[in-house]
């Protein structure tokens, strides 16, 4: 919700038609792998997984898949050189119901410089707490730091 802010909703473009399309990215030589596959961006953990499966269990016991779909709405501004992208979680993942993430490459497109993994988390609330309250009062308490910061 911040990119319009920054002057990014300019020159946003989706993945398909981006410097990154098709590519696959690992940081720092290690897992997990960023993949921009021109239909579907995901982020691939098979070997992340299977080196430390008891790190990559959801909150419930289950265990995470070996593939994340980011959310439709990721794109790739070409003038910032970011990608950008939402993870959500059909199950708490160590405290988080959505992952966004934020990815910036060098200008040859070859390798990514730096990675910002926001891991949104939930507040949970006494039942006291909520009386008297809105409902949109309800959810910016449940999540206090989600939403737009000016700086």
């Amino acid at each position: 919700k911040i990119a319009p802010r920054l002057g990014i909703a300019d020159h946003k473009q989706p993945v398909k038609d981006s410097a990154i399309a098709g590519k696959v990215f690992v940081p720092k030589g290690k897992d997990p792998k960023f993949s921009f596959d021109e239909e579907q961006p995901y982020i691939d953990l098979q070997e992340a997984v299977e080196g430390d499966k008891d790190n990559w269990v959801f909150n419930n016991g289950s265990p995470v898949p070996n593939r994340l779909d980011f959310e439709k709405g990721c794109f790739f501004d070409e003038e910032s050189r970011t990608f950008h992208g939402n993870i959500k979680f059909p199950v708490i993942y160590r405290g988080a119901y959505q992952w966004d993430v934020v990815l910036a490459f060098n200008e040859s497109f070859d390798a990514m410089q730096v990675g910002v993994i926001h891991e949104r988390k939930e507040r949970v609330l006494h039942e006291d707490f909520f009386k008297d309250r809105t409902d949109e009062e309800v959810v910016r308490l449940q999540y206090p730091f989600d939403g737009f910061w000016v700086l």
